[in-house]
């Protein structure tokens, strides 16, 4: 998806895309798909976003009792993420020349709007590197996986190096104290 300016858009603007999103072949065949995008827009258009979590998208659309754990059931998340893909294939295909596409932030559920950029050379730039890293394998969960470890191992060096300065202080110490 080459989208990724945050240039104001009218309500009717969106109210548009979503139609044309909603009316797709891809989202005819997932009436899932499209009854989750519809209610996140719905909720956005409404000024409900704060209304917008996994918990209530759990009990409101998906028929969870009011005893939804959502650490135990895992629908909305998963769904979401079905959701992510479905846009992204459109947009990637016969909504490409759309002038707005819809977005949904991984580990948000609050739709965003955004200006298409497609034309621009950074935006295919961008493109080209984020498919030529999802093809070798490398998706962003793995590159922040790779970023907490090596957080984790400087942390680590930076304690072992205190520890190993402090015993060799205390050490010169004594033995200045002992001459």
């Amino acid at each position: 998806m080459t989208a990724g300016s945050a240039a104001p858009v009218s309500y009717l603007e969106e109210r548009e895309e979503l139609a044309a999103v909603l009316r797709s072949p891809e989202f005819a065949r997932a009436p899932r798909m499209a009854q989750l995008l519809d209610y996140l827009c719905g909720k956005l258009f409404s000024g409900e976003t704060a209304q917008i979590k996994e918990y209530s998208i759990g009990v409101e659309l998906f028929g969870r009792g009011d005893g939804f754990d959502q650490n135990a059931d895992s629908i909305v998340r998963v769904e979401a993420n079905r959701l992510r893909k479905r846009l992204s294939d459109y947009y990637a295909g016969e909504g490409a020349a759309h002038s707005l596409h819809i977005h949904i932030p991984v580990g948000q559920y609050v739709p965003v709007f955004l200006a298409s950029v497609a034309d621009s050379p950074m935006a295919e730039a961008v493109a080209n590197t984020d498919a030529a890293d999802v093809a070798a394998g490398k998706p962003a969960a793995r590159a922040r996986r790779w970023m907490a470890i090596a957080g984790l191992a400087a942390v680590a060096a930076i304690v072992v190096t205190a520890m190993v300065w402090f015993r060799w202080r205390t050490t010169r110490h004594e033995q200045q104290a002992a001459v």
